[in-house]
């Protein structure tokens, strides 16, 4: 396996999900309700964004993720196809 590669896509991960984690806590901030009740001015215009922002983030989280499998089922010489249909099945059968 190749560890700088490895390591780079689990950075990846770790930094897209802290980036997400961020956002989210922004966008939370920034929601009507939560403005209402701590007195404080809500701006529709800086809300939208702050969504737009976690939604990209959150799609570059789940790329992150799946380049990170990706690469471990392509290193241990595992059929990410054949392990999807398995999980699948067994969500199924549950």
């Amino acid at each position: 396996m190749d560890i700088n590669n490895y390591d780079y896509l689990l950075r990846n991960v770790l930094v897209s999900g802290l980036q997400v984690k961020a956002y989210e806590d922004k966008y939370e901030r920034t929601d009507y309700m939560y403005c209402i009740e701590n007195g404080l001015v809500y701006d529709e215009e800086q809300h939208q964004r702050l969504g737009y922002k976690l939604d990209a983030y959150k799609d570059i989280y789940i790329k992150d993720l799946e380049n990170y499998v990706n690469c471990i089922c392509e290193n241990k010489d595992i059929d990410l196809d054949d392990l999807k249909l398995y999980y699948k099945e067994k969500l199924e059968n549950d």
